[in-house]
């Protein structure tokens, strides 16, 4: 299993804090202000995700889309996630990233 972690944090950290991260490799997220720290996933997990995606791209409704991340999905300003696969209507696919709406799948 991955080790997940959570730093210490003096105030709710936001999506301006989360845009100021380094690029290197790991997975920043933001849930509920605490930043949440992941090393890039292993070559069994990205198979999993893909093989997971192939499939409900397959059974996917014509005004619905599935992704892959990494993007990033913003439920509110401290709350900013990369869900592996989400799935979202092509119409709310027209918003600029992030996506600013909560897909309507979500597969972590």
């Amino acid at each position: 299993m991955v080790s997940v972690t959570t730093l210490p944090r003096s105030r709710p950290l936001t999506r301006a804090d989360l845009d100021a991260m380094p690029d290197d490799g790991h997975r920043y997220e933001l849930i509920d202000g605490a930043l949440i720290v992941t090393p890039a996933p292993a070559h069994r997990h990205q198979r999993g995700v893909l093989e997971l995606a192939v499939l409900l791209r397959a059974a996917c409704p014509a005004e619905m889309e599935v992704l892959i991340a990494p993007f990033d999905v913003a439920l509110a300003d401290d709350t900013v996630m990369q869900p592996d696969v989400p799935g979202q209507s092509r119409y709310d696919a027209r918003v600029p990233f992030p996506v600013q709406v909560c897909p309507h799948l979500l597969v972590e």
